[in-house]
């Protein structure tokens, strides 16, 4: 279920939020670039944004070194849904974008790799490839763990190419087709969304997926430095309707962990978590144990036992007692206070490690 649009008025990418109309929204700006100067300003509004969002593309692969410059006439090809592509499109007989498009999913499996190596290998329409003029872009327009992007980026070859990526070439448009101006509000709504834990308060605000999402994105930049083994967050799915879980482990034994698990609208919590999937039954239910008991012992009063403890792959095996997220004297979210916050959980957890 969407969010609701901030000013209230109807959006059409609020009923086509899937990554089938975002496909046919890339093809569709492709495309224009592609078209020849137009007679009318409208129609050179849309070209030169077209435009603006091909380079972003070509160019984002190189980081702002050695740009790729278009000429006044661009040639396009475009393909959907080849070889299971996206969008793979041809720029001037010579530059080939591949496109993986995601809204909310992320990277799974093998797909990128096999993208990658069919386009190269000549196993799409456009023939063999050269990888140099190959330019492989993630297209992420929901929120993701950085964690992800760096691994899309480290592992499969791929740009990752988020939404503000997307909206920077969309900004100077300034014409009125309510197409663009719809998607590009929808874009921008996201973002605000997503920003909005800024504004929360100790008793409002609180209730929206994607500022969880954005606050999460912030804690990343604040907890790690990108070295770190296991770092992220995502949506985790349960009976009682599932939270998003941010979770991090600030030492090099990972069985005992960090996690903050939200429910919008109610109490977040800090727990003290213990990964034992597969391992015997019996094994579970010692090390929830052990570690309950290490965890208390090094907490002090900081921590409590939870309500309840369940035995399974995960555990939950002690809560940080008092509120971990902070608030100022203007009532306003206290980052640096609940950042100072969660490495007091982390000293516990590393002193239940040592004891």
């Amino acid at each position: 279920m969407s969010e609701p649009s901030i000013n209230g008025r109807p959006n059409l990418f609020e009923h086509a939020g899937k990554e089938l109309s975002q496909d046919a929204m890339i093809c569709w700006l492709i495309a224009w670039a592609g078209q020849t100067k137009s007679l009318t300003p409208e129609d050179e509004e849309l070209r030169r944004c077209g435009r603006r969002f091909v380079r972003a593309l070509l160019n984002h692969k190189r980081g702002g070194n050695d740009p790729v410059e278009l000429e006044d006439k661009v040639r396009t090809k475009i393909h959907r849904q080849e070889r299971s592509i996206d969008v793979l499109a041809r720029i001037d007989c010579k530059h080939m974008l591949l496109n993986e498009d995601k809204t909310v999913t992320k990277d799974h499996g093998k797909q990128l790799q096999r993208y990658y190596d069919d386009v190269l290998g000549g196993g799409t329409k456009f023939g063999e490839v050269q990888e140099r003029n190959l330019y492989p872009v993630y297209l992420k327009t929901g929120n993701q763990a950085l964690a992800d992007d760096r691994h899309v980026e480290k592992t499969r070859k791929y740009k990752v190419f988020n939404r503000a990526d997307f909206l920077n070439p969309l900004k100077g448009y300034e014409g009125r087709n309510s197409i663009l101006l719809d998607f590009r509000q929808h874009l921008q709504e996201l973002a605000d969304q997503t920003k909005s834990y800024s504004e929360w308060t100790r008793d409002t605000g609180q209730e929206s997926w994607r500022a969880w999402e954005g606050f999460y994105r912030l804690l990343e930049k604040k907890l790690d430095n990108g070295t770190r083994r296991s770092v992220g967050w995502d949506y985790v799915p349960n009976p009682s309707g599932g939270f998003r879980g941010f979770y991090w482990c600030p030492s090099d034994n990972d069985e005992l962990y960090l996690q903050i698990e939200a429910h919008p609208g109610k109490e977040a919590r800090l727990c003290f978590k213990v990964a034992a999937e597969g391992k015997p039954s019996d094994r579970k239910q010692h090390l929830k144990w052990h570690w309950y008991e290490r965890v208390l012992a090094a907490g002090g009063q900081q921590v409590v036992k939870p309500d309840v403890m369940r035995r399974g792959n995960t555990m939950t095996v002690a809560w940080w007692k008092d509120d971990w997220m902070v608030f100022g004297e203007d009532g306003k979210l206290d980052v640096p206070g609940t950042v100072e916050n969660l490495k007091r959980a982390e000293a516990v957890l590393k002193r239940a490690l040592e004891g």
